[in-house]
């Protein structure tokens, strides 16, 4: 019944499509338009202009945006790692570091034996964050003492299990992936790449269960990559929403 719903909410919306670009004398290429609810629709993959764009929410109120993008922005996250601490030898770790990266700055962790070991320093690097290991210290016992150092760290959450730590940045974002450093005796699998959140060109506010239309100019707005239309939780950037939308719109 929903579906038969949104169907017939389409109809109104082509025509005031239709009668805004009878108006303005604008002759436009491509008309583009939901076939099911959704969260966002490509209007058009390469660079083009907008003309008129329109659409109906079937949530609560939220956001809607429209983006200078070829495809539907990827939903934010924060990168997570998985570093292996299986085949360490306490001993060849005096001294060594491995990189971490945060959309803040640059962090080492580096691994103090015996409280003897010297800071390596890396160029680059900031902020170091040391791990304490002893002659006696097991693979599992060294895992977790490095999830404790780097936990210390507002910006990374970690957490052991044996002799593997994941470890997720607390903020979400494209940042550069870690390295082993100076180790060799460590391994390190990156299973959740960082991505940014989309900054919109244009954001609507819409109201809940109603029709919205963006004030485009008349002439029509470039984009210069692709442009999408998507709904959001969030004003200033593009946090994906639910599939509860319907989308129509003119693009050349």
């Amino acid at each position: 019944m929903k579906n038969k719903i949104h169907h017939h909410l389409l109809a109104p919306l082509r025509l005031c499509a239709l009668a805004l670009l009878s108006v303005s004398g604008i002759h436009a290429q491509s008309y583009v338009n939901s076939k099911a609810a959704e969260a966002g629709h490509v209007l058009k993959a390469a660079p083009g202009v907008v003309y008129t764009v329109s659409g109906f929410n079937n949530a609560a109120a939220q956001f809607v945006q429209l983006v200078d993008s070829a495809t539907i922005p990827a939903p934010v996250a924060a990168q997570v790692t998985t570093i292996s601490f299986s085949a360490v030898n306490p001993i060849a770790l005096s001294g060594q570091y491995l990189t971490l990266n945060t959309t803040t700055g640059s962090y080492y962790a580096w691994f103090n034996y015996n409280g003897g070991s010297t800071n390596p320093a890396p160029a680059g690097y900031t902020t170091s964050i040391s791990v304490t290991c002893t002659t006696s210290s097991t693979a599992t016992q060294i895992a977790s003492a490095f999830a404790t150092a780097a936990s210390i760290s507002s910006v990374f959450q970690a957490t052991a299990s044996g002799t593997t730590v994941t470890l997720t940045n607390s903020q979400t974002g494209s940042v550069s992936a870690p390295t082993l450093g100076t180790t060799t005796s460590i391994s390190e699998g990156l299973t959740t790449t960082g991505v940014t959140a989309a900054i919109p060109v244009v954001t609507l506010s819409v109201s809940a269960t109603g029709s919205f239309t963006f004030p485009l100019p008349q002439q029509g707005m470039p984009f210069y990559n692709g442009i999408t239309v998507v709904n959001s939780s969030t004003a200033a950037t593009t946090s994906s929403g639910s599939a509860n939308c319907l989308f129509t719109g003119f693009v050349q």
